[in-house]
């Protein structure tokens, strides 16, 4: 009996098992199904949402074990919502105040992962001006009792 799985029998969750480096832990020089899936979903929902991050030819390498890793955190579904998320994403897209423009690899990184998926980057609905509404009397702001 042989060992080889057809690839289009490999599972997409846990979705990197088809990558024998995925089993090893070593680092792998090819793109894994599920890794070509992703950089396909990645790439059309640039295409889709107009975004300014630039689309992606491969990942493997060091891109795949960030992959993996965030794949191993999160699970697939947070995978495809982080992606989308940070496609739609002004701030993301270079329309904040310092023009910043995201990558897939900015994206996969352990430190920003999970702010796209928490929301810190969606759009803001813009707070509305309080500025001429004054505070109820004998409440404090800053600490100090406003007089009424």
């Amino acid at each position: 009996m042989s060992d080889t799985k057809n690839v289009s029998d490999a599972p997409t969750q846990p979705p990197l098992d088809d990558d024998p480096a995925s089993k090893t832990g070593h680092r792998t020089d090819r793109e894994t199904g599920y890794a070509r899936e992703i950089r396909e979903y990645y790439n059309s929902c640039v295409e889709a949402n107009k975004s300014a991050m630039p689309p992606i030819k491969v990942i493997q390498g060091t891109r795949l074990e960030q992959l993996r890793a965030r794949v191993r955190q999160y699970g697939d579904e947070s995978i495809r919502a982080a992606i989308e998320k940070a496609t739609v994403s002004s701030f993301l897209n270079g329309k904040g105040r310092h023009m910043f423009i995201a990558s897939f690899d900015w994206l996969m990184r352990p430190n920003n992962f999970p702010k796209v998926l928490e929301g810190n980057y969606d759009e803001r609905k813009e707070a509305p001006n309080t500025a001429d509404t004054p505070a109820p009397s004998g409440h404090t702001v800053d600490g100090y009792r406003l007089q009424g």
